[in-house]
């Protein structure tokens, strides 16, 4: 719905006196022109360009990437196919070994992940039946740093 159309609607009310009706229904237009502007919770975000390539993503869609103070973070909406084994297994088979893992409630786990340049950490919860992997990667110190 354009603006033009509420604007014409809130003319219109205020003609046959109206007021606090046209408010209104300004307000309820305004929403429904906002709500079909707006982008679903299933958008594909793309991962910051300098996301390690050592960290292999699990299969499904980036919701959600970012990278700040040295760290990045990416939450992937997994493929129906795809579980979370297979996510860790494939961080695993990729020089990362598991150094922690930690269930915080039900189905939810936390697992910790090292390799010689990178820690890693796999937070999984299930949203609406569908895992979610939270990814958190930070670039290892060394002593001769």
């Amino acid at each position: 719905m354009s603006m033009s159309t509420i604007q014409r609607t809130q003319s219109q009310l205020r003609r046959r006196g109206g007021g606090r009706v046209a408010a209104a229904l300004s307000g309820v237009l305004l929403i429904a022109a906002l709500a079909g502007c707006s982008a679903t919770g299933d958008a594909a975000a793309e991962l910051p360009g300098d996301f390690p390539k050592a960290v292999q993503m699990a299969d499904g869609t980036v919701t959600a990437a970012a990278k700040a103070d040295g760290a990045w973070t990416a939450s992937v909406k997994l493929d129906q196919d795809a579980t979370r084994q297979q996510a860790i297994e494939e961080l695993t088979s990729n020089g990362f070994a598991i150094v922690g893992e930690s269930g915080t409630h039900g189905n939810d786990r936390v697992y910790s992940l090292a390799s010689d340049t990178y820690s890693v950490r796999v937070g999984v919860t299930t949203v609406d039946g569908n895992d979610v992997l939270n990814y958190t990667v930070a670039k290892r110190q060394t002593a001769a740093e």
